[in-house]
């Protein structure tokens, strides 16, 4: 093998990880953002509410247990299955409702009358809104 064959041998190498590498780079980058997120909104919930004597609905299932609920302590809807997430919560009692969306697709928040705003957390993918009940 000449020492021209060493070096586009080597070159070869280095672009096929660099065309591998970056991409699952990138995947597994996004994934720990998200998770963030995640974890953010499951602090401030801890932080902020009395979570353990609550009430929850969540569209992500993740977010409460952050916090430290048990499965059976709290409601898992998927945001995905566009449902009113204010009626669902007014009939079981929730005290707060947790809604996780594509920041890309979240173009207005949801307007409720009887839970307000309190918590944002926005990241490049994901924003988190956790909304209190008011009356």
């Amino acid at each position: 093998m000449t020492q021209t064959d060493k070096k586009y041998l080597l070159a070869l190498l280095c672009f096929s990880l660099v065309l591998f590498c970056l991409p699952l780079y990138k995947s597994i980058d996004e994934t720990f953002d998200e998770k963030k997120e995640i974890k953010l909104a499951g602090e401030w919930l801890k932080n902020h509410t009395d979570i353990q004597s609550l009430a929850v609905i969540s569209s992500d299932l993740r977010i409460p247990f952050y916090p430290g609920l048990m499965r059976d302590q709290y409601q898992v809807f998927p945001d995905k299955a566009k449902i009113d997430f204010e009626k669902i919560a007014l009939r079981k009692k929730s005290e707060i409702i947790v809604l996780q969306n594509s920041t890309k697709h979240m173009k207005t928040k949801p307007a409720f009358q009887n839970y307000s705003l309190s918590k944002e957390i926005k990241g490049k993918k994901t924003t988190i809104l956790i909304f209190e009940r008011t009356s």
